[in-house]
């Protein structure tokens, strides 16, 4: 059976985009590499495996990442996969700053890039190809070896917010309760975008889950801060 084209796609509203996209789950890894003797660091929620034979991964920067530009010349880089408890690393690495490696413990790489201690995984691997895709490069990188360094729970990233798993049965820690905190969340998402790009920062909104609990129902990024 053949099928007709009938016209150009319907546009999809960029709001709607990130909505639906917002309730599937990605992992939070951190991409990092040098230029010159400078280490650099980028947060990612788009790192993905791609191939086994040969091994390869990818990572999604936006076209205009200014961290992305500054790591584009790395030579090697080290996929740091965070764990459950890396939150506040997660935090530092996002946002633009100079000392973002100040009182983190990482060491080199025999391919010579930073390895971030307590990651659950580091994949070791060295660029190949820059793919344009829309808004975003598909960075497609060559894997040279990898290993688990620490077998604990990953760092979730889920309609705005961050989470983990729950070891029994790896079911993923999104009760009512939390469910219904960030939808409650939701209309204030563009007040936060706009703070976000008018102070080049990330902008985010706590809900209270419970009496004990505060949770990140929103975050966005402006400026060099980004997740990408």
């Amino acid at each position: 059976m053949t099928g007709t084209v009938t016209g150009p796609a319907r546009a999809v509203d960029a709001a709607v985009y990130r909505e639906v996209m917002g309730h599937y789950p990605t992992g939070v890894a951190i991409v990092t590499g040098f230029e010159a003797e400078e280490p650099v660091a980028m947060v990612v929620g788009t790192f993905s495996a791609v191939s086994l034979d040969p091994p390869l991964v990818a990572f999604m920067p936006t076209v205009g990442s200014g961290t992305y530009a500054r790591l584009a010349g790395a030579p090697a880089y080290c996929i740091n996969v965070l764990a459950h408890d890396q939150l506040e690393l997660c935090r530092r690495m996002a946002v633009p700053r100079e000392d973002k490696f100040d009182g983190v413990a990482w060491t080199t790489s025999e391919l010579g890039a930073p390895v971030l201690t307590d990651a659950v995984a580091h994949i070791h691997c060295t660029p190949q190809e820059a793919v344009p895709a829309g808004d975003h490069l598909i960075v497609l990188c060559a894997v040279q070896s990898m290993c688990v360094a620490r077998p604990v729970t990953p760092l979730l990233f889920f309609e705005g917010g961050y989470g983990g798993f729950s070891p029994r049965g790896m079911a993923a820690k999104g009760d009512a309760d939390l469910i219904t905190a960030i939808r409650l969340a939701d209309p204030a998402r563009p007040h936060i975008e706009r703070l976000a790009q008018q102070l080049e920062c990330e902008a985010a909104v706590l809900v209270g889950v419970n009496d004990d609990e505060l949770t990140t129902a929103l975050s966005s990024y402006g400026g060099c801060a980004s997740m990408r």
